[in-house]
């Protein structure tokens, strides 16, 4: 898909509760891009419980340090657009409104009738009937580029959408990252199967140049990505049922016996303290859980930085 080199089987044998498919995660030799196979043809039916708290106890934490780190690629808002492909919860976009933006949001499950500041819109399609070619200031993708069928459709679309001096601002797990290394199909991020490609830091900056874009900044960490990266992992490695500690601090359901979520949530806990040090480790050496990535488009007379 990125560089046309062949994909080999990396992962084998993911098991998702409820079903018989067992997915494997195939990487390419070249770029290191992953990718799910098989794709599930029903895609709705496994973000019915995806929304939600998933993030609330670093909700706002979050969203201003994105907003931040928005405002130090774009500058101050001052009635410019900015458009959040896959909104989630509106917690970034609501920040940026404070801040001054026009804030724009698509999502998969978007209540059309959002009046938190945002404008809600089901798809990229109907924002580009809306508002046009070359209309945003800023266009970001936190944690949604890994979801979709084709990112290089979806890039070409953000292209089209974006102002000549518009930023683009991405973040994705990192799959060639420490956490992805070690902990293998028991990585809470690999999200398995809504996860369709897992990107790195080549694949993604190869798959940007290929479709206009040079990368202006690069950083390895999302300090609450990365955190619980680590602890859920670590207790997946242990415990037959599966996210059982970052279920719990979502509200989303778990099956797990009532001693195992005690024990789970004492030992996520600790896990998620002692981890602190690993994160800072691996957001200086260039191999934390979560890519973020700041590009912008170049001209045929500039060298995308890959």
């Amino acid at each position: 898909m990125v560089c046309g080199g062949r994909p080999t089987a990396a992962i084998s044998g993911i098991v998702v509760t409820g079903e018989d498919i067992r997915y494997t995660i195939l990487e390419c030799h070249e770029c290191h891009l992953g990718i799910l196979e098989p794709q599930p043809d029903d895609l709705d039916k496994h973000y019915e419980d995806y929304y939600g708290g998933r993030h609330g106890f670093t909700r706002d934490y979050r969203a201003g340090r994105r907003v931040k780190r928005l405002e130090r690629a774009a500058s101050p808002g001052n009635g410019r657009m900015v458009l959040d492909i896959g909104f989630g919860d509106g917690s970034f976009l609501r920040a940026a409104n404070r801040n001054g933006w026009r804030t724009i949001g698509t999502e998969r499950n978007a209540r059309l009738d959002d009046d938190n500041g945002i404008e809600v819109f089901a798809d990229l399609n109907v924002v580009r009937e809306k508002f046009g070619s070359g209309s945003f200031d800023a266009i970001t993708c936190w944690h949604t580029l890994e979801h979709f069928r084709d990112p290089a459709a979806l890039l070409d679309e953000v292209f089209d959408l974006m102002t000549d001096d518009a930023v683009l601002l991405i973040a994705v797990p990192d799959y060639n990252g420490r956490q992805s290394r070690l902990f293998g199909r028991q990585w809470l991020h690999l999200d398995v199967p809504r996860h369709l490609y897992h990107f790195g830091r080549e694949s993604l900056g190869r798959l940007l140049a290929d479709h206009g874009f040079g990368i202006d900044d690069v950083s390895h960490h999302e300090f609450e990505y990365d955190v619980m990266g680590w602890a859920q992992s670590l207790l997946n490695r242990i415990f037959a049922s599966q996210d059982v500690f970052f279920r719990m601090l979502a509200g989303r359901p778990t099956d797990a016996a009532s001693i195992t979520r005690v024990v789970n949530f004492v030992l996520g806990a600790f896990f998620s303290a002692a981890s602190l040090p690993l994160v800072l480790i691996d957001a200086v050496g260039g191999r934390g859980g979560t890519l973020v990535v700041t590009a912008s488009k170049f001209t045929s007379a500039e060298a995308p930085l890959t």
